[in-house]
């Protein structure tokens, strides 16, 4: 790490820039993060801060790259050069104060879920209708209350808020309204080989399945037939499990926006 050419010296005392000092707390965005440090853009100043992550005061896990953080800036007892100490993470900023009614289309796959490497948080996504049109937004983890795992179909409700940085729009203290129903419906929409994929009628996404998984005669199976599974994770993807024909014209996609909206 280069030395910070705003750091003076003072009569053998260290001074900081735009009076920076000890118990000063400044803001910044988290540039750069790796397992035991990582480095801080300063919001007030052109500068480049190195942290040791021993300095943050909460979970870890929850600290990732482009959040908003506040320090006090120290320096370093071995090289003398200022460093980010004391480091808490700021509360993003909330876009609207009512709460969203919306459904998850992709969860958090459960093999990841709070597993991870310092800065990479596994993200699911979710989604609402406004006027007829479908906005996705991600949400990790910890947006989740009441340390519940959610699934692909629940209905949920939640906040919006912006990074102000990036300017990406995320999903907020997500809380379970309804969950998914154990079967779900759908038209097989491909077939191969050994496999197909079937479009789903709760939500905008097709989702594969192995002939092995198949409750019938497969040489009838073909697209454009209506079935039910159930779905099940495996290897961190979701996949079609115990799929049985049903009559013609028995699904109906699921309207967003009547039934949720």
């Amino acid at each position: 790490m280069s030395f910070d050419p705003s750091m003076l010296h003072n009569n053998g005392h260290t001074a900081y820039a735009n009076g920076t000092g000890p118990g000063v707390r400044e803001t910044g965005v988290v540039e750069k993060l790796l397992t035991s440090y990582g480095f801080i853009q300063c919001s007030e100043r052109q500068a480049r801060l190195f942290f040791h992550c021993s300095q943050y005061n909460g979970n870890l896990q929850e600290l990732k790259i482009g959040d908003d953080v506040e320090f006090e800036v120290a320096p370093d007892r071995r090289t003398g050069k200022p460093i980010a100490v004391k480091l808490l993470k700021i509360k993003p900023e909330m876009l609207t104060e009512e709460r969203i009614s919306g459904q998850v289309v992709s969860a958090v796959p459960t093999h990841l879920d709070g597993k991870s490497a310092p800065g990479q948080v596994p993200t699911g996504s979710v989604c609402y209708e406004r006027n007829g049109e479908v906005f996705y937004l991600t949400y990790t983890p910890d947006d989740v209350e009441g340390n519940i795992h959610v699934d692909t179909g629940d209905k949920v409700s939640f906040y919006m808020e912006t990074n102000k940085h990036t300017g990406s729009v995320s999903a907020r203290s997500i809380q379970l309204v309804k969950k998914k129903q154990m079967r779900c419906q759908g038209v097989v929409c491909a077939t191969k080989e050994a496999f197909g994929f079937i479009e789903r009628a709760d939500v905008v996404k097709e989702i594969f399945f192995h002939y092995s998984e198949f409750k019938g005669d497969l040489e009838a199976l073909q697209a454009g037939d209506d079935v039910e599974f159930t779905i099940k994770d495996r290897n961190g993807k979701e996949v079609a499990t115990d799929v049985r024909l049903l009559p013609q014209g028995t699904v109906i996609f699921e309207d967003i926006s009547i039934e949720q909206f």
